[in-house]
């Protein structure tokens, strides 16, 4: 008897993750619609991604509430640089904005936005 191969990826286990790590795919594509929070600088004109600002929480991921909208090039450099270089260097407090998102979030899921 010939068994169909099992699937590279568990859907179910990966969209749990989603869901867990980013909230909705409502929440990011509405991030996605942000500017960089380091939007000062010229060279924000690339993509936006969401990042989170803690990655790893005593569960193993970082939640929706941890996220900012960081264009790929600030992404990728504060992967590189760690949160505390990266903040000084763009005189950024990534904590502080992550919960001002989170709170802009809540208001545009109550329709209470300005």
């Amino acid at each position: 008897m010939k068994r169909s191969p099992l699937p590279r990826t568990n859907t179910k286990r990966r969209a749990n993750n989603f869901v867990l790590a980013y909230g909705s795919e409502e929440r990011v594509e509405w991030m996605h619609g942000m500017e960089c929070a380091c939007s000062s600088y010229p060279m924000c004109t690339f993509r936006i991604e969401v990042a989170h600002v803690i990655s790893k929480k005593p569960n193993g991921r970082g939640g929706p509430d941890d996220t900012v909208p960081l264009c790929d090039f600030h992404h990728r450099t504060l992967h590189s640089l760690g949160i505390d270089t990266f903040q000084e260097r763009y005189d950024v407090d990534l904590t502080a904005l992550a919960k001002h998102y989170a709170e802009l979030w809540d208001q545009h899921q109550n329709g209470l936005e300005t």
